[in-house]
C-alpha cells in the first residue's frame, strides 16, 4: 500500500511538473492568467494483472485554483466491465496556485469477459471525463491485459454449471390428480359422518316418549299405587300440560287425598282428546 501511495505521489508531481512547464510557456511576463489551467491522466496500477488481482483505477487532474475551482470538479467515468471492490476516494494537494486531485477506486475483473481460450484478454475502458465549469477534459485508461489463471489445456476442469434436468419419482400431473381423488374421498367420507350424526340425533328424538304420554302412563300405573305417588303423577301431568288444564294442580294437593277414579277420569279425558 505504501508503494502505491509512492507510485501515485510521483506520478502527481511529474504531472504538476509538466503542468508548471506548459503553464510557463503560455504566460508572458509571467503575471497574466495561463491559458491551460486544467490537465487530466489516467492510471491502471497495475496494468497487467491476473484475473480477479486487484486494480487501483487513478484519475489524476491538476489545476489552476486561479481558474480553476477545486471542489467543483467532477470525474466521470464508467469502469465496466470491471467490478468496483470498494468506495472512491478523493485526495487534494496544493502547490503554489496549483492542485493536484487525485480519485481513486479498487476494481477487479470478475466477470467471464475478463477470459478466454487464448490465455489473456485485453480490456479497453470507456474514456474520461473530468469537468470543471465552462471546461471538459477527457482522457482514456491504458488498455488493461488480464490473463487467465487456467491454461487452455486445463479446461477439463471447467465445471459445468447448469443445473441438472429435473427427475420426479411420480409424475407432477399424476399426483396432483392421486391427491385431488384422496380429498374428494375425505370429504365424502365427512359428509357421511355428518349425515350419520344427523340421522342418529333424529332418530333418537323420534324414539324419545312425549312428555305428556309419559305423564299419563304415570298417572295410569299411579292408580293402584299408595295417595303419594298419586299426587306426584298429577303433578308431573300438570307439568307436561304446562297448567292449561284447570283443576289437575289443586286435586294434586286437595284433601282428602286424590283416588284412583279420579286419576282414571282424567287420564280418560286427555286420551280421548279432551285437552290434549
Amino acid at each position: 500500500m505504501a508503494t502505491r501511495r509512492l507510485i501515485a505521489v510521483l506520478a502527481a508531481a511529474v504531472v504538476a511538473a509538466a503542468l508548471v512547464v506548459l503553464l510557463g510557456h503560455d504566460v508572458p511576463g509571467g503575471g497574466a492568467a495561463p491559458s491551460k489551467a486544467l490537465l487530466v491522466r489516467a492510471q491502471l496500477a497495475p496494468s497487467a494483472v491476473e484475473f480477479g488481482d486487484e486494480v487501483v483505477a487513478r484519475v489524476v487532474a491538476v489545476v489552476d485554483t486561479r481558474t480553476v475551482d477545486v471542489h467543483r470538479l467532477v470525474v466521470e467515468d464508467d469502469l465496466a466491465p470491471l467490478t468496483e471492490l470498494g468506495a472512491t476516494t478523493r485526495a487534494v494537494t496544493r502547490r503554489g496556485p496549483l492542485a493536484t486531485v487525485v480519485e481513486s477506486t479498487p476494481v477487479a475483473c470478475l466477470v467471464q469477459r475478463c477470459v478466454n481460450d487464448a490465455g489473456q484478454v485485453r480490456l479497453a475502458l470507456r474514456a474520461v471525463h473530468v469537468v470543471t465549469p465552462g471546461r471538459v477534459a477527457t482522457v482514456h485508461f491504458p488498455v488493461l491485459t488480464v490473463r487467465g489463471r487456467a491454461s487452455s489445456s486445463d479446461s477439463s476442469l471447467r465445471a459445468d454449471a447448469s443445473p441438472p434436468s429435473v427427475t420426479y419419482r411420480i409424475s407432477p400431473s399424476t399426483l396432483g390428480l392421486v391427491l385431488d381423488v384422496v380429498a374428494a374421498l375425505l370429504a365424502a367420507a365427512g359428509a357421511a359422518l355428518v349425515g350419520r350424526e344427523v340421522a342418529r340425533v333424529a332418530a333418537r328424538r323420534r324414539r324419545a316418549p312425549d312428555p305428556l304420554a309419559r305423564a299419563l302412563a304415570f298417572v295410569r300405573e299411579a292408580e293402584e299405587r299408595p295417595p303419594p305417588d298419586r299426587r306426584l303423577a298429577l303433578e308431573l301431568l300438570d307439568r307436561a300440560l304446562h297448567g292449561s288444564r284447570a283443576g289437575v294442580s289443586d286435586l294434586a294437593w286437595s284433601k282428602p287425598d286424590p283416588t284412583s277414579d279420579e286419576l282414571a277420569r282424567i287420564a280418560d279425558e286427555l286420551q280421548d282428546g279432551d285437552g290434549a
